[in-house]
């Protein structure tokens, strides 16, 4: 008998070996794919500016009601529209 330990691979039965193979593959291509998005600068501008534009015409909408509220309290004058 030897006293060297076997790694995985060796006992490992064919299909186990494709299975691992195959999950390797899978965490590469996402590896692959996250890098690729961070290296896309183009794509990360635009995503960032659709992000602001949303916020800058959420903060629009509400400063709008928040001005038609305020004016709604105001009582109309008489003499306001001279």
């Amino acid at each position: 008998m030897s006293d060297k330990p076997q790694s995985a691979d060796e006992t490992s039965t064919p299909e186990e070996l494709r299975e691992k193979a195959e999950a390797t593959r899978e965490q590469l291509g996402q590896t692959v794919e996250a890098l690729a998005g961070k290296a896309d600068v183009k794509a990360q501008v635009q995503q960032r500016t659709t992000e602001v534009k949303g916020q800058v015409q959420q903060k629009t909408e509400q400063v709008k009601d928040k001005v038609a509220r305020a004016r709604a309290r105001q009582p109309v004058r008489a003499d306001a529209h001279r």
